[in-house]
């Protein structure tokens, strides 16, 4: 049975309920669809990206007349680490090194806060939002060493 239209809907000529094309509640698992599909369009675009990248490098690499390995690119495993500096620091540059400068030019007792602040002031570059807790845990570790004294609660002395 035809439902009648209302005075509304026969003054303007539209129809009652949902708009044409419009889906019904099922539309969650047409979306899920839509969205994997989607996905590993992406996801074989990344692929193909990678194998061009590959390709790239590796004649690069034969181009170049150095010895294996020297001055050569590597591909690395992931993108997040592009400008990401790798391996240890150069010696005499680490965070013990510049906490064990400041104890000794201290000559004396410090507080952890104290040591921040002074390997700050002495040169060490860091872009670490929270300084003073790589601070307490590398004093955690010389104290461990045998490298630096805890005096006290939150005293140490090289």
């Amino acid at each position: 049975m035809a439902r009648r239209k209302t005075k509304k809907a026969k003054a303007t000529g539209k129809r009652r309920g949902r708009p044409p094309g419009s889906k019904n509640s099922s539309g969650s698992a047409g979306l899920l669809s839509e969205l994997v599909t989607y996905r590993r369009r992406l996801e074989d675009k990344h692929n193909a990206l990678g194998d061009e990248i590959r390709a790239i490098a590796a004649a690069i690499n034969a181009m170049q007349s150095v010895p294996f390995g020297a001055g050569r690119i590597m591909m690395s495993s992931s993108s997040s680490s592009v400008g990401a500096r790798r391996g240890p620091r150069p010696p005499g540059t680490s965070l013990k090194d510049f906490i064990g400068k400041v104890l000794v030019g201290a000559g004396g007792a410090m507080k952890a806060k104290d040591i921040t602040s002074g390997v700050i002031s002495t040169g060490y570059k860091t872009s670490s939002a929270n300084l003073s807790a790589q601070v307490s845990t590398a004093l955690a570790d010389m104290v461990r060493n045998k490298q630096v004294r805890k005096l006290g609660r939150g005293l140490y002395a090289g």
